[in-house]
């Protein structure tokens, strides 16, 4: 199993595939578009009069944080983003100790994304077998989906949902300049949770609101209303769960 799709809920849906070279699967509409990411596809739904996206800035707000995207030439794909206008919350940068290099900026309605050029160097790894697939990835041609990040309360409560939805644990980083403060990564397939925990600080509860902007669940075969509890139902009639710690799911397409 893997994160199949990533769906979005936002006010236009022509940004991705101008900006982030992501090529539609089907036929788009005004309404919805399915983007191909390579590894995994984005879905789009347009949202009239939603509200704001109710994403903040702190990495300590529980749930969804990002999506994660794998490019080859990070500073080339900033520079063509910020020509179109695009916010950035992170300039390009090397991560210590980590080997990558990443940015951050903002879609037109608030999501966040996160560059990644490069593969990780663990500071722990927990399954080597993921971890040299992981390596095993080439560079893309164009922006790949790579991963989710998460915020959650209890990393070992969340290490015990997700182990039976086909997640192992590959990696850990941790968070330089801080005492237990952590970046897990969960491995399904060929994409990747990634978990933040906070060992000192506690976390803040940011409850999924099915009318905002912005991220709204990513699709795991085998998820079922057993994994979570039920947040809201999409027009064609699949229902979105939440994790305990407020990130949306979903099952596989019927």
């Amino acid at each position: 199993m893997s994160i199949t799709n990533v769906i979005a809920q936002v006010s236009d849906v022509a940004f991705y595939r101008e900006f982030l070279q992501a090529a539609p699967v089907g036929e788009p509409t005004a309404d919805r578009a399915v983007l191909d990411l390579g590894i995994a596809t984005l879905e789009l739904l347009r949202k009239d009069g939603g509200r704001p996206s109710t994403w903040r800035e702190s990495d300590t707000y529980r749930g969804f944080r990002h999506i994660g995207l794998k490019v080859k030439d990070l500073d080339a794909v900033v520079v063509r983003l910020k020509g179109a206008g695009a916010t950035f919350r992170l300039d390009p940068l090397d991560v210590p100790r980590s080997g990558a290099r990443i940015a951050f900026f903002f879609d037109p309605d608030g999501l966040v994304i996160e560059l990644v050029e490069r593969h990780l160097t663990y500071h722990d790894v927990h399954d080597e077998a993921a971890v040299a697939d992981e390596l095993s990835m080439p560079a893309p041609g164009r922006p790949r989906f790579d991963h989710i990040g998460h915020t959650v309360a209890d990393l070992d409560r969340a290490l015990a949902y997700y182990g039976p939805l086909g997640f192992t644990h590959a990696g850990t980083l941790h968070v330089e300049g801080t005492e237990g403060d952590r970046l897990d990564f969960l491995r399904s397939g060929q994409t990747v949770l990634e978990l933040f925990s906070f060992l000192h600080e506690p976390t803040i509860p940011n409850p999924v609101d099915a009318e905002a902007l912005g991220f709204v669940a990513m699709e795991v075969p085998g998820v079922s209303a057993d994994n979570g509890r039920p947040v809201t139902v999409l027009p064609d009639g699949r229902v979105v769960i939440a994790d305990a710690d407020d990130l949306g799911l979903i099952g596989a397409h019927a």
